[in-house]
């Protein structure tokens, strides 16, 4: 008996504990995306953010999106041959609220290395595969912090 009650008096205890999960849809609907930079990057930029976007909320925003990418050597073996290349993809947004006249801009990096392979196609591939998750990445964080900004205004 004492069991029960212990466990009806914890039970209550965690579930009113004011703990309030944060939403993570997006709170703005994006009128249009001016991108510059790698258009390749700039288009799964671009699918992400829209896909992300509220639809019918009444928060237009306008982005503009410059994106970079370099790549450079990272390692050489001792025979001076590349066995890894390193990926900074440079991400400049520059956001503007319609509903409010209000503007701004952040900038997000990432970076990444990648293997050289035995055959091109190997590197090719790996190379690929960096560069989609770090946009990937880059995508949610543009959609997270437009989610955080925008909640602040």
């Amino acid at each position: 008996m004492k069991l029960g009650i212990i466990k009806l008096f914890l039970f209550l205890f965690i579930a009113s504990c004011g703990f309030k999960v944060v939403e993570k849809t997006a709170n703005y609907k994006i009128l249009e995306i001016y991108t510059e930079g790698d258009k390749k990057i700039n288009f799964i930029i671009k699918n992400n953010l829209l896909l992300n976007s509220n639809i019918e909320n009444s928060n237009l925003i306008n982005l503009t999106i410059n994106t970079n990418k370099k790549k450079a050597i990272k390692e050489r073996n001792i025979s001076n041959q590349i066995t890894k290349y390193e990926i900074t993809i440079v991400a400049q947004v520059k956001y503007e609220q319609i509903k409010n006249n209000s503007s701004g801009e952040f900038v997000l990096s990432r970076n990444g290395s990648y293997d050289v392979g035995d055959r091109h196609s190997e590197t090719l591939n790996s190379e690929r595969n960096l560069i989609n998750l770090m946009v990937d990445d880059i995508s949610d964080n543009i959609t997270e912090e437009l989610t955080n900004i925008l909640n602040d205004l």
